[in-house]
C-alpha cells in the first residue's frame, strides 16, 4: 500500500533548509473486512472533540442533535419569491422541519447558472428588503435559517470579476485581460485565487458581513468544478488554494462559533477527513433518487458515520434520473443519514401527511399518537443509524442468506434494538418495492417494518460483531435474545401469524439464526446424527455461487447450490463426516468461516470462486488454520480466461479438483475421507 501527495510541475520548490509537511494519511487495518475499517473510522470520528456527536465513551460534552432539513433547491430552483418561500416554509414548520436552506439564486444576478458567482451581496431585486422578512418568517416559526454560498467559484458575468480579473485562477502569469489563458470552463465558472491575499481577504469579508448582518446559523458551502489547470503567477498551486480555502473555514467558524457549515461539490465531490476537520457534516450526492442514493450512502458509509452525512427525502419523481418512487421508499432511504427533505412540500396532502409508518425512525421505541411524521423522526435526538442504539458502531443489515429478512426473523442478537421489546425484527405492513438494499448493507436487501403500532426494524449486528452473516445450512442455532427467539417463533408480541408469513427464501433451508457473538458455534451439531463420527468437514462456497443453475449454465450446468450441498452431504454420510456449508459473497465472512473452522472441523472443500485469484487473505487463513483443504472449480479454469489461470490458494491447499462439474465437490470429501 502506497500513498502519495499529489503536487503539480514545481508546485512546491524547498529552497535550502525548507520543508515541506504532507497532507496527513489515515489508515485502518481489520480483521474483519469492512466492518472492522468502518467501527475504526466511526470510533476516531466520533472521539473528536468538535464532533457534531461524540460518542458516548469519550465523556464529551454532548452534541446538537441533528436537526431536520429542508432544502429549497428542487423545490423552486432559481425562481426566489418571498412569499412562495414563506408558504414553503408554513408547510415545512407543520411538518417539523428544524432548518429551512434557502438554496442558489438569492444573491445579485443570479437568475440563472451564468453569472452571479462571487458577488455575495443579496440581490436587491429579488429581495427589496433583503433576506430579513424570509429569516424572520423562518425562525419565528421555530426554524433555523441556513443558506447556500459557493464561496471558491467566480462566474465571468459578475461585478467581482470584471473590476478584479487577476483573481481568476489561471494556468498563466498573465492575466486573461492582458492576454492570458483561462482554463477550460466548467458549468460556466472559474475558481477564485484565494492564494491571492486581496481575493481570500475579499471572499472572508463578503461572508463574515453576510453572517453578521443576518440570523444564519448554517452555510451550505458548494464547490461545483474541479481545480483543473489551477495556477498562481504561472505555477501550479492547488496545495495553496487547499490550504487557502481551509484557512477561510477556520477564520469563519472562529468569527462566527455558531454556524454549522456543510461541505458540497456537486453532491459528493469533496468527501475528506481534512474538509471534515473544518465542517460539520457533507452532502453525499446531488441525486435524490432514493434507488441510486442506497448505493451513494452504502459506500459513503464505510468510512463516513451517519449523523455527518446529508440525506434528503426528494420529489416523488426524481428530477435527476425521472424514477418515480413511493414516500416510504424515499423516507426509509433518508433516514439513514442526516435526515432531511428537498422538494416541494406543500404538495404533500391527504394520507401521505398524516403517513407516520412512512417517516417513523429505525431507532425509535413505541410510538405516541401523534400523526405528524417528522416529530416522530426527531424524537430519538441522537444519530439517527441502527448503530447509535446498540454500541455506537458500524451496523449492517442482511438477511440470513443474503435475501430479504423475511417478516418475524430476528436480528442477529442485537440486544438494543428497535422494538419496544428491545430486539429487532422486520415485520409486515407496507414495504418497499422489491426490498430495498440499506447503507452499508453490503448489497443485501431488507424489507422495513412499516406499521403503524411499531417502529420499523433493522437487522443489525452488535457493535464488533457486525460483519455479514453467511448463508448456512444443514445446522440449527439458538436465536442471541430471549425475545428475539420468541419473535423467531411466532410466539412474541410482534410475531405475525403463522398463515401470513411468506414462504421461507429458496435458498435458506432448515435455518435459523446463528448467536452474533458465537458465529460458527453450531457448525458441529449435525455430528449428533450417527454418521458424524469423525468429524465435520467445512464446504465454502464463494461470491455468486449462491446463483448456480441459472448463472452461465452452458459452464456451471444446472445444478443449484442446494444441489451441491445435498450431494457434499451425502458424500459425508457416506465416510461417517459430518458437512457444514456457508456461502457468501463477502470475503470477510468466508475468512470467518476459515478461522472458525479451526478446532470445529477437520477437513474444507473450498470453492473461493473469483477469490480465488485475488485473495491473499484466504490464502493466509488457509495456511493458519492448517487443517486439510481441497480446492474445487466447476469448470476447468484452465482451459478460461488467463486470469482465471492463477490461484493464490493452490499452494496452501492438499490437493485441487477442476473441471469435474458439481461432482467435484464429492471427489473432494472422498480424498478427505483418504487422508483423515
Amino acid at each position: 500500500m502506497a500513498a502519495r501527495s499529489l503536487l503539480g510541475p514545481a508546485e512546491v520548490v524547498l529552497e535550502q533548509g525548507a520543508s515541506y509537511t504532507t497532507p496527513a494519511l489515515f489508515a485502518a487495518y481489520s480483521g474483519h473486512g469492512l466492518d472492522g475499517i468502518t467501527e475504526a473510522f466511526y470510533s476516531w470520528f466520533r472521539s473528536r472533540p468538535h464532533h457534531v456527536l461524540p460518542a458516548a465513551s469519550t465523556r464529551l460534552p454532548a452534541g446538537k442533535p441533528r436537526p431536520v432539513v429542508l432544502n429549497t433547491w428542487e423545490a423552486v430552483y432559481f425562481d426566489h419569491n418571498l412569499d412562495t418561500l414563506i408558504e414553503l416554509a408554513d408547510s415545512a414548520a407543520d411538518l417539523g422541519v428544524e432548518r429551512f436552506v434557502l438554496d442558489d439564486g438569492w444573491f445579485r444576478g443570479r437568475r440563472d447558472d451564468h453569472a452571479g458567482l462571487g458577488d455575495w451581496y443579496v440581490d436587491e431585486t429579488v429581495w427589496p428588503e433583503g433576506l430579513t422578512p424570509l429569516i424572520d418568517a423562518v425562525t419565528s416559526r421555530g426554524m433555523e435559517f441556513g443558506l447556500w454560498v459557493e464561496p471558491e467559484m467566480v462566474n465571468l458575468d459578475s461585478d467581482v470579476a470584471r473590476a478584479h480579473p487577476e483573481w481568476i485562477v489561471s494556468p498563466s502569469a498573465v492575466a486573461h485581460k492582458d492576454g492570458g489563458r483561462l482554463p477550460l470552463e466548467w458549468r460556466n465558472q472559474h475558481i477564485i485565487d484565494l492564494v491571492n491575499p486581496e481575493a481570500w481577504q475579499y471572499i472572508f469579508d463578503r461572508i463574515s458581513a453576510l453572517l453578521s448582518g443576518n440570523n444564519i446559523s448554517y452555510l451550505k458551502w458548494d464547490q461545483n468544478r474541479d481545480l483543473v489547470e489551477h495556477g498562481h503567477a504561472g505555477r501550479s498551486s492547488v496545495h495553496a488554494q487547499t490550504l487557502a480555502a481551509y484557512r477561510l473555514f477556520d477564520e469563519l467558524k472562529k468569527a462566527h462559533p455558531g454556524v454549522e457549515i456543510e461541505s458540497c461539490s456537486s453532491g459528493g465531490g469533496r468527501v475528506d477527513l481534512g474538509i471534515l476537520e473544518r465542517t460539520d457534516r457533507v452532502w453525499a450526492s446531488d441525486c435524490n433518487d432514493a434507488l441510486e442514493r442506497q448505493t451513494i450512502q452504502r459506500w459513503t458509509g464505510v468510512v463516513v458515520p451517519p449523523e455527518l452525512v446529508g440525506s434528503h427525502i426528494g420529489p416523488t419523481t426524481s428530477h435527476t434520473t425521472a424514477r418515480t418512487h413511493d414516500l416510504s421508499f424515499r423516507a426509509i432511504t433518508a433516514l439513514f443519514g442526516h435526515f432531511g427533505m428537498e422538494w416541494d412540500v406543500r404538495s404533500v396532502q391527504g394520507g401521505e401527511r398524516d403517513e407516520p409508518a412512512a417517516l417513523r425512525s429505525p431507532l425509535q421505541g413505541a410510538p405516541g399518537p401523534a400523526p405528524q411524521w417528522p416529530p416522530r423522526h426527531r424524537r430519538p435526538r441522537g444519530r439517527r443509524h441502527p448503530a447509535s442504539r446498540c454500541s455506537g458502531r458500524g451496523c449492517r443489515a442482511c438477511g440470513l442468506d443474503g435475501g430479504p429478512v423475511r417478516p418475524g426473523q430476528p436480528a442477529h442478537g442485537c440486544s438494543r434494538g428497535t422494538g419496544p421489546r428491545g430486539h429487532s425484527r422486520v415485520g409486515r405492513g407496507p414495504q418497499l418495492p422489491g426490498g430495498s438494499p440499506l447503507p452499508g448493507a453490503g448489497g443485501r436487501r431488507l424489507r422495513p417494518y412499516l406499521h403503524a403500532g411499531s417502529a420499523p426494524g433493522v437487522a443489525c449486528r452488535r457493535g464488533g460483531g457486525q460483519r455479514p452473516v453467511p448463508r448456512r445450512s444443514r445446522t440449527a442455532h439458538a436465536a442471541a435474545e430471549p425475545g428475539a427467539r420468541a419473535a423467531a417463533q411466532g410466539h412474541g408480541p410482534l410475531a405475525p401469524s403463522p398463515e401470513t408469513l411468506p414462504a421461507a427464501h429458496p435458498n435458506v433451508r432448515n435455518a435459523r439464526r446463528a448467536d452474533p457473538t458465537d458465529r460458527f458455534a453450531g457448525m458441529t451439531e449435525a455430528s449428533s446424527t450417527a454418521e458424524a463420527g469423525r468429524g465435520t468437514i467445512l464446504v465454502i462456497n464463494g461470491p455468486n455461487l449462491n446463483m448456480l443453475g441459472t448463472r452461465e449454465p452452458e459452464k456451471y450446468g444446472t445444478s443449484t447450490l442446494a444441489d451441491v450441498e445435498e450431494l457434499a452431504a451425502a458424500a459425508g454420510r457416506k465416510h461417517g463426516f459430518a458437512v457444514e456449508c456457508v456461502q457468501s459473497n463477502h470475503e470477510g465472512v468466508l475468512l470467518d468461516a476459515i478461522h472458525a473452522a479451526q478446532g470445529s472441523a477437520v477437513g474444507i472443500v473450498l470453492n473461493a470462486g473469483a477469490f480465488t485469484h485475488t485473495s491473499v487473505a484466504l490464502r493466509d487463513a488457509l495456511a493458519a488454520v492448517q487443517l486439510p483443504a481441497v480446492e474445487v472449480h466447476i469448470t476447468n479454469v484452465h482451459q478460461r480466461e488467463e486470469f482465471r489461470h492463477h490461484s493464490y490458494l493452490s499452494p496452501v491447499c492438499s490437493a485441487v479438483i477442476v473441471g469435474a462439474g458439481v461432482f467435484g465437490y464429492k471427489l473432494a470429501i472422498d480424498y478427505l475421507a483418504e487422508v483423515l
